[in-house]
Parts: structure tokens; sequence; C-alpha cells
């Protein structure tokens, strides 16, 4: 929402965010950054205030009204499936073709069981990667390339490590 910027009135973008904690940084007071950048002063102290960016919280949880219907028998499923050996346990696509056929008859997109069946086995994945390599270990990565180096290009393997130098 900075000063002769079109867009959406009364939104302010990642870049206005970065912009206000900047020049606080430079010591800008907040009187004087809501008026170089053509905001509210209490907008300022929020951004100034507020730690990362700024996040969505839901005030109370959405009604799912196409799995509501059946959510009881899929929990009664899963908990089958939990004694039950490993391949034979309903996977979110067999649950959904389940649902679909006879008896049951339900109109319901797969993706909506899957993402239930996901949540109720509390299968969230945290991926993450490690940046920090304790004393003599590095991170390596071996590869293909086109070496064009001469004349003639050439197929060639390579390894890519870093060093820690500390």
């Amino acid at each position: 929402m900075l000063r002769g910027e079109e867009g959406v009135k009364g939104m302010l973008t990642v870049a206005d965010s970065y912009a206000i904690r900047s020049l606080e940084a430079r010591g800008w007071s907040e009187r004087r950054i809501a008026a170089e950048l053509g905001i509210a002063r209490k907008t300022v102290k929020q951004y100034v205030q507020a730690e990362g960016t700024a996040q969505y919280r839901q005030r109370r949880e959405r009604a799912k009204p196409a799995i509501a219907p059946v959510r009881a028998l899929i929990d009664q499923w899963l908990a089958e499936d939990a004694q039950a050996p490993r391949k034979q346990r309903h996977t979110a696509q067999r649950i959904w073709e389940r649902l679909t056929s006879a008896p049951y008859h339900q109109q319901i997109a797969s993706s909506t069981v899957r993402l239930y069946v996901q949540q109720a086995r509390g299968q969230t994945q945290e991926a993450f990667v490690p940046l920090a390599f304790p004393y003599g270990h590095a991170p390596a990565d071996w590869g293909d390339a086109l070496d064009r180096a001469g004349r003639a290009a050439a197929d060639g393997h390579f390894l890519c490590a870093s060093a820690r130098c500390q």
C-alpha cells in the first residue's frame, strides 16, 4: 500500500511489511514510517511488534458436511485396521471405493476422504533439511552433467561437496 502503487486498498504486501521492518531497524519512528508509506500509525505498530509474517488464525473449526455422515464409519474401519495385518489395511482409495458403492452409495470426493484419513491417522509429514553439520561431515551429492569445455560435448559425472570452514 505504498504511495503511488496501484492495488487492493487496505492490503499490505510482503514487501510493505519488509519495508516497515527495515525502516524501523534504521531507527525511523513509527510516525515517520507511517507518513512515508502512507499507512496508519496503528498498522505500523502492529507490524513492528509482530514476529515474522502475519498468520491467519481460524477462530473455530469449519463444519465438514461432506464427511460428517460417514465419519463414524471411517473411524470404525480405521480402528479395525489397527488390529489387521499391514497388507490387509484399508487405503484411503479403498475406503472411498467402499463408500461410493453398495450399500452406502455416498456422493463424496476422493480427495475429501484422503484428507480425512490422513488427518485421522495422524500422517502429517514434517520435512526439513539440516543446515548444520558436525565436523567431519559435509553435504555432498553426485550428478551428471554435459561438459562443454572443449569443442566436443561429453557427458560426465561430478561430485558437489561443501566443507565447513570455521
